[in-house]
């Protein structure tokens, strides 16, 4: 990491060095228990389907809109936004991580389940899509502590009803979420 400041251009002269770059806060437990933060970063990660929108929503953060989006894009590269964002009128700052969830029985990795906060998101459009973060809800997330936020991508479309045992509204309520929140 700090050669990576280095690459940066982070200064370094006899009075700094990249170390004044870093600051240790306390653990994310302690913040919990307080119900307040002295961290000014946090990561949110993005999971859903592939084609569902993620990418979309990330770059939205940052003030990127389709029309501003490459054709292309790195497969297999986790693509990351991050932007200033106002709490309680002190400057904090998100780190959006798109994941690609490739089937709906995929396994994360650990630091793809370790966030601040998780973001799944489905498309409306598309019957199937509710399915995968469903299950990764009630795999990952049911029983930890992380902040889930669910988001309907497509919502200016007509939306179809979900090939899942339960419509993503009433899982919110039964999980005791937030509505899915929609996202056009």
């Amino acid at each position: 990491t700090l050669e990576y400041l280095a690459y940066l251009g982070y200064p370094i002269s006899d009075d700094e060095n990249q170390l004044s770059a870093i600051t240790v806060t306390r653990e994310k437990r302690v913040d919990l228990l307080k119900r307040q933060s002295t961290r000014s970063v946090y990561e949110c990660h993005v999971l859903g389907a592939v084609t569902v929108g993620k990418s979309m929503l990330c770059r939205s953060h940052i003030g990127q809109y389709l029309e501003d989006v490459p054709d292309w894009e790195i497969q297999g590269v986790t693509q990351c936004t991050i932007n200033m964002v106002h709490v309680y009128g002190q400057e904090k700052y998100l780190v959006l991580k798109d994941i690609d969830l490739p089937n709906k029985d995929a396994v994360l990795h650990p630091a793809d389940v370790a966030c601040d906060v998780v973001c799944l998101v489905y498309d409306g459009t598309n019957p199937q899509s509710f399915e995968y973060i469903a299950n990764v809800y009630m795999k990952y997330y049911q029983e930890s502590k992380v902040p889930v936020m669910v988001v309907c991508t497509k919502a200016d479309r007509p939306q179809v009803r979900q090939d899942f045992t339960i419509q993503p509204a009433d899982f919110c309520e039964m999980h005791k979420l937030s509505p899915p929140h929609a996202f056009t």
